[in-house]
């Protein structure tokens, strides 16, 4: 039995923050339970950049040949292609495409784009390669249309060929999904039939430049804005400690990569931090240096002193401690289990454990329900005082969520409408303004970052730039008549080569 296992493309309104992918994780975990019974598997994926990596190049110039090329003769914004001499997905034709679609919200105009391998690629590759069945992993709710559109491809080539959906698209909108993706077989949750195997990374179309795995599962606590509750249940459940350690053991040993990337809402709660300091002892004990990451970070209220030294020691670069809004009566409107004081003693926690403030980040959510004004400018302003690293990320309104399923308002826009990129839960264009030049500023403060000059010192400049600009006419009127002077500024214009 040949299986072709597919990551769709996507549509989206936003190429900096839309455009990157992980590795499809479901897929890779299928590909080892098809390839367990003794059958063919092949992957397809139509995003092959990697976001995590794509970060590293943005914020440190890294390069790694094995992973991005710089294609010259593509156009200028044809960034990164991924999978050095890989004819699927990794070619020229394989970057983000507009789509002649505008939509305009709040006096702000969006062009939609395509991302991912061209339809042409992906057709050729098909008709070439005729599986029996095909499974399809669909990722955010905003990007079904990119889904339904590939089902549609494989059933106009092969009518008759078997295709199984599954992913977080289909398990928050499950009705949705039946109704309208044109698969013959809708997944919603975990199959058990193969969500406990290992993920499958040779599978790849190159070697992993990171390992991956999800520690933890559930969440109790249903803050407003998040659906973790729904896709992972109720309780907060901790993975086979050991059985994690051995694998990154393994994949680091079998391909030579010492980057962990680990997923997990609340890995501090399953018996109170207990499992998450059990698998940084088994880290520790491989006796490798290893690079971690955790996007997701750790709740504040939850955080010890010795969980934090045990993350220093076992490679943790960057400690994400979540600040989602920027007081505490909203943090208490979103559901959250702490307050300002017990974010502001993380903070402190790790600083005591060994961090430098400037390898702590805090995710923050901007534009999201009953969220402010006061509460955006106190996350720029806590920024400003603690001197962290603040990633700021747009409310995305998802279907599950809390907020979703209580207003009217979002149950009538279509899916892709509620990508954070619109601000759908905002309604004042002084607050949308505010937003995106906050989100603008922060974008320039993180690519200068601060070990080379940090935003107080650019203001700085800003404002005797604008002094300078406001007084010109008066210093150029104060010039006139003294040739001396204006001869040697001509002199300088022309060593600067102004014209």
């Amino acid at each position: 039995m040949k299986n072709l296992l597919i990551n769709p493309p996507q549509y989206g309104f936003n190429t900096t923050t839309d455009f990157g992918s992980e590795y499809p994780i479901a897929l890779l975990k299928l590909s080892t339970f098809l390839k367990g019974n003794g059958e063919d598997v092949e992957l397809f994926d139509f995003l092959p950049y990697k976001q995590f990596y794509l970060n590293q190049i943005q914020e440190h110039g890294m390069v790694d040949d094995n992973l991005y090329i710089k294609d010259e003769e593509a156009d200028i914004d044809d960034e990164f292609i991924c999978y050095k001499g890989q004819n699927i997905g990794g070619n020229r034709l394989s970057f983000h495409r507009k789509t002649g679609e505008i939509c305009y919200r709040l006096g702000l105009t969006f062009e939609r784009y395509y991302l991912g391998a061209d339809k042409k690629i992906f057709i050729d590759y098909l008709l070439a390669n005729k599986p029996d069945r095909i499974w399809i992993s669909s990722g955010a709710t905003y990007h079904y249309k990119g889904t339904i559109d590939l089902i549609r491809w494989c059933k106009e080539i092969y009518p008759d060929i078997e295709i199984t959906l599954g992913g977080i698209y289909p398990t928050l909108c499950c009705q949705h999904a039946l109704e309208n993706s044109g698969a013959d077989i809708v997944i919603s949750g975990k199959d058990e039939r193969f969500d406990n195997h290992d993920i499958d990374y040779d599978i790849l179309p190159n070697k992993p430049q990171y390992i991956i795995d999800k520690l933890a599962d559930g969440c109790p606590n249903g803050c407003k804005f998040c659906a973790v509750s729904k896709m992972g249940g109720l309780v907060a459940k901790f993975t086979d400690v050991q059985r994690s350690v051995d694998r990154v053991a393994a994949i680091s040993e079998k391909y030579g990569v010492n980057k962990i990337k680990i997923w997990g809402s609340n890995l501090l709660l399953p018996e109170s931090g207990k499992c998450f300091t059990k698998w940084l002892d088994g880290i520790l004990s491989i006796g490798k240096k290893f690079e971690i990451d955790c996007p997701e970070g750790f709740a504040p209220e939850l955080l010890t002193s010795e969980i934090c030294k045990k993350m220093k020691k076992a490679g943790f670069l960057f400690l994400n401690i979540p600040l989602e809004t920027g007081s505490s009566e909203h943090l208490k409107a979103m559901n959250k289990a702490y307050d300002l004081s017990s974010w502001k003693k993380a903070v402190s926690i790790a600083i005591d454990a060994g961090f430098d403030s400037s390898q702590i980040e805090s995710t923050t959510i901007v534009g999201a329900v009953g969220q402010t004004m006061e509460d955006m400018q106190n996350i720029l302003d806590i920024r400003n005082d603690y001197k962290i690293k603040l990633r700021l990320y747009l409310y995305t309104v998802v279907p599950g969520s809390p907020w979703y399923e209580e207003s009217d308002y979002f149950k009538s826009l279509d899916f892709d409408l509620l990508d954070g990129i619109f601000l759908p839960a905002v309604s004042d264009k002084r607050v949308a303004k505010f937003i995106f030049d906050a989100m603008k500023g922060f974008y320039i403060k993180e690519t200068i970052r601060g070990d080379t000059m940090d935003m107080e010192a650019i203001q700085k400049m800003a404002k005797v730039l604008l002094c300078v600009a406001e007084q010109s006419e008066e210093i150029l009127e104060k010039l006139k008549g003294n040739d001396e002077i204006l001869k040697r500024l001509d002199n300088i214009e022309k060593n600067l080569g102004i014209k």
